[in-house]
């Protein structure tokens, strides 16, 4: 991997858990890498190979991270022509650049772990300037017809469930059937089942994606990593919106050198701001 390290340079804060990230995967999987310094790079190529082979490649405009690759409107071309692809990695190597050794990236991490600590990091310069106001006021005339559909659909799906109870009931007055009552009862009971089975799978699965990313901000200590997953769970409980929240304001905070009371502030703070919405 080819990156940049510019001396005070505010995007130093943010490479310390991208390069322990990366040494930590590459020794769990049992990954070869390497990493190289170029502070004149801008370009971002991905190359994957296979027993020194490459294999496929990307040119894009996406940087490794979370908001480029999930957020972002980016845009990437990928290559698997072998011949194109070795000669992309022989103009990368012609390229100069520093290679780090094991012992100097270590101490290039905990320097920016150690710096990054006591350290209060200015926000940046909030400008007073709208333009979405331009943009919002065609959109508000689609919004309030929207509004008048949902309400117009809504309204004939409550009428039709309205009178389809009232029959439901006279049937059963007429019958006299608890048959009746039973066979109209399963579709709703078996709907809400489904709600809820759907919703519990999706706050599963949005702290297993939590607990992912959140490894890359860990030791490897099993007990640390427990600990941090139950005291998260305790805080967010059954709550989609809020483990969706702590991953979006409060996973920046944690780094892998943290100590628990570092841990606890956060779950604290969160604790706090999810009770007052």
């Amino acid at each position: 991997m080819t990156t940049t390290l510019k001396d005070n340079s505010p995007d130093l804060i943010k490479k310390s858990n991208s390069l322990y990230s990366l040494c930590l995967n590459c020794k769990k999987n049992n990954i070869s890498y390497s990493v190289h310094i170029d502070n004149k790079l801008h370009g971002k190529i991905y190359i994957s190979l296979k027993a020194g082979t490459p294999i496929q490649g990307i040119i894009t405009s996406a940087n490794f991270t979370n908001s480029r690759l999930e957020s972002n409107h980016e845009w990437g071309v990928l290559i698997e022509d072998i011949s194109q692809l070795s000669k992309l990695i022989n103009e990368i190597e012609s390229v100069a650049s520093r290679a780090l050794s094991t012992d100097e990236l270590e101490k290039v991490i905990k320097k920016i772990d150690t710096f990054s600590q006591g350290t209060v990091f200015p926000k940046e310069p909030k400008v007073d300037l709208t333009v979405s106001d331009i943009i919002d006021k065609a959109e508000e005339e689609y919004a309030k017809i929207k509004r008048l559909l949902s309400f117009i659909i809504a309204l004939v799906g409550f009428i039709v469930l309205g009178l389809t109870i009232k029959k439901a009931f006279a049937d059963y007055v007429t019958l006299n059937s608890i048959d009746l009552l039973v066979t109209f009862s399963i579709p709703i009971v078996l709907s809400l089942l489904f709600i809820l089975i759907a919703y519990s799978y999706a706050v599963y699965s949005k702290y297993q994606e939590l607990f992912i990313i959140m490894s890359f901000k860990e030791p490897e200590n099993k007990e640390i990593r427990t600990m941090h997953r139950c005291e998260i769970m305790k805080a967010c409980k059954f709550s989609y919106r809020k483990v969706t929240y702590f991953r979006k304001t409060h996973l920046k905070e944690m780094y892998v050198n943290m100590s628990q009371d570092e841990f606890y502030k956060i779950i604290e703070k969160f604790k706090q701001i999810s009770s007052n919405d």
